[in-house]
């Protein structure tokens, strides 16, 4: 889980090692969650300037104040997950990465906070929202995001997380209720389910 715990290339290859020894064959790579953002997305840059500046023991930290206590890179440039993805492969072993959606998105909130449901009303991040998933512009940078991980991954298997949304935080949007009734989405379980099933199309 790198989102809360970055490793870095050199102990990701040392873990591959190991499970090629171990005849193990799939690699299950939590690249994004609440914490922090893992990967490289040449699309939507702050999403590493920011939201890769933080992890579980610093949720709230400002990138600035990262800076000051950590100096290495907490992401994965594109170019490193190719390589990482081949030297995987050589070994027999393929990588799913993990993209959480809807919930888990404090990280990119963080960098973009037009992302989320309370977050784009209060014009600045707020822990533990959900995506605005009603919004079109929200919907294309997942998609968006989706693509470039998808070209990464030989594997073509993207796990989008899909638990843990916090339905109260829907429940209170004016936005998502108005798109559930005109899309005759009856329960914040079905509109979940709605915009996991459009990240599969």
């Amino acid at each position: 889980d790198e989102s809360r715990h970055f490793q870095g290339m050199e102990t990701v290859k040392r873990l591959l090692g190991e499970m090629a020894r171990l005849k193990m064959n799939t690699f299950h790579w939590h690249l994004v969650d609440e914490p922090g953002w893992r990967i490289e997305i040449k699309k939507y840059p702050k999403l590493t300037k920011i939201g890769s500046k933080r992890d579980y023991s610093h949720r709230e930290i400002t990138p600035s104040g990262w800076d000051s206590i950590h100096s290495k890179r907490a992401y994965y440039t594109q170019n490193e997950i190719r390589e990482i993805v081949k030297y995987a492969d050589a070994r027999g072993i393929r990588i799913i990465p993990v993209i959480e959606m809807p919930a888990h998105a404090s990280a990119a909130i963080a960098s973009y906070p037009w992302l989320g449901t309370i977050s784009s009303k209060q014009k600045k991040a707020v822990w533990s929202d959900l995506y605005k998933v009603s919004d079109k512009r929200v919907i294309k940078f997942l998609r968006d995001v989706m693509d470039e991980v998808i070209s990464l991954f030989p594997s073509k298997i993207i796990h989008v997380g899909g638990d843990e949304a916090n339905y109260s935080i829907w429940k209170g949007s004016e936005e998502i209720n108005k798109f559930m009734k005109s899309n005759n989405i009856s329960t914040y379980a079905d509109l979940q389910l709605w915009a996991i099933n459009n990240m599969s199309n």
